[in-house]
């Protein structure tokens, strides 16, 4: 799957910069509870593909993986990857920097799966 992934110039110039320092990165981004519009950016070398992760384009160079149940949705949308202010709470490496790494698709809904509300409204 190769779909368009558009970058804020913010998010690029913090991706060369995790590039520099920690060498070649992956971003995953999980279909768990707990993420969905928050991909973890990864050390290569620290992370293993799922055999239901999909390969979902490039971002300077950089894998963007997803995991099952994602890629349709945002194949049809594309995805923007964009960085925001604040404590992510997680294990991706621009968590040091005060940031972390955002997307959405382009039409700004978030790529988080929609769970339905009460009595599956």
């Amino acid at each position: 799957m190769d779909v368009q992934i558009e970058v804020s110039p913010r998010a690029a110039a913090l991706l060369r910069k995790l590039k520099q320092r920690h060498g070649p990165l992956l971003f995953h981004q999980g279909g768990g509870c707990c993420d969905g519009s928050v991909p973890l950016c990864l050390m290569q070398s620290e992370f293993r593909i799922g055999s239901r992760d999909v390969l979902l384009g490039y971002v300077e160079d950089t894998p963007f993986y997803l995991g099952s149940g994602q890629p349709e949705q945002v194949a049809q949308a594309g995805l923007v990857l964009d960085v925001a202010d604040g404590d992510s709470d997680r294990f991706s490496v621009e968590a040091s920097e005060g940031v972390y790494f955002v997307s959405r698709t382009r039409s700004g809904a978030s790529c988080r799966k929609q769970e339905p509300g009460p009595a599956g409204i």
